[in-house]
């Protein structure tokens, strides 16, 4: 049954990105883009090793995994020109061998906009906004490797017209040692997406990455990141980040794009406090820098219990 399973995520990863390669350098749905939770950002957006969390249901489903408690994430993201990115999911541990399932929601909002018709003469205004709502599973199946699927369905709405598909994200999981894990990651898979007659392919993407630990002791830890990130519909790049942790508590982070077109560093902090001895509250901050357009602040707040 294990290796039925690991044979269908590969098939389905390999038939939906050769489509997808046939329509390299356009996509729809462009802010299923957009990263998630202020801890990966921060890094650089290498996080396909080392998600943890709810928010493992977007970025590696396979990483659910690793949960043994209930988890609830909310991300706030103050997004360029005036857009907001809010992401939610709440994450339920079904057991030591039955894995976790998790549900999510991402929601884009634009800034009302100008309407103008033929002869350039305003008409009016009107809204925009984007959304996800996704249910993912991740399990392990044998000695430090585990596999994960996020399914979602998508809505897009520009002032009257608006569109819906859905989308598959597959995630792979392995730690050979204590100190060491892989991830591999190919997200928003599937049919093309029609607005009005114009149709267009999801921005497939394939991701893989490491993490590990260079120093870790009870006192402080610093973990060391790294991916390497293939947008069917652009050109490659690489993702790094470094994080210090001090007793389990407060952490600094740090990461860089290279070959990115837009993004560059970013770095944030973050704490993690337990209340009534039973509840773990995680509350996160980045910084990401976009060259010559605006910045963006993400903040994260996570739950478990």
């Amino acid at each position: 049954m294990r290796r039925l399973i690991i044979l269908v995520l590969c098939v389905l990863s390999v038939t939906v990105v050769s489509a997808a390669e046939e329509d390299a350098g356009t996509s729809a749905m462009p802010f299923l883009r957009l990263g998630i939770g202020a801890r990966s950002l921060a890094l650089g957006e290498a996080f396909v090793a080392d998600a943890s969390g709810a928010e493992a249901a977007v970025l590696n489903p396979a990483l659910l995994k690793r949960e043994r408690r209930y988890g609830v994430a909310f991300t706030h993201d103050e997004y360029l020109v005036d857009t907001a990115f809010e992401f939610g999911s709440f994450a339920v541990p079904l057991g030591s061998e039955a894995g976790t399932v998790a549900l999510s929601m991402r929601y884009l909002s634009h800034v009302e906009m100008t309407r103008y018709d033929e002869s350039g003469a305003p008409q009016g205004t009107f809204t925009a906004g984007d959304a996800a709502f996704g249910i993912a599973y991740g399990v392990g199946l044998f000695s430090g490797f585990s596999v994960g699927v996020n399914l979602n369905y998508l809505y897009s709405r520009l002032d009257d017209v608006t569109a819906n598909g859905f989308s598959a994200d597959i995630g792979l999981a392995y730690q050979p040692l204590e100190r060491l894990r892989f991830g591999f990651t190919a997200s928003n898979l599937g049919p093309d997406v029609t607005y009005d007659e114009l149709a267009s392919p999801l921005p497939a993407t394939l991701r893989l990455g490491a993490a590990g630990e260079v120093i870790n002791d009870p006192r402080h830890r610093v973990t060391l990141l790294a991916d390497g990130v293939y947008p069917l519909y652009d050109e490659p790049y690489g993702c790094f980040g470094l994080q210090y942790t001090l007793f389990d508590t407060a952490s600094l982070r740090g990461g860089y794009r290279v070959g990115h077109d837009t993004a560059t560093f970013s770095f944030g902090a973050g704490v993690n406090l337990f209340l009534w001895e039973t509840v773990l509250i995680s509350v996160d901050y980045a910084y990401a820098d976009y060259s010559d357009i605006e910045a963006s602040h993400l903040f994260s707040l996570n739950l478990g219990f």
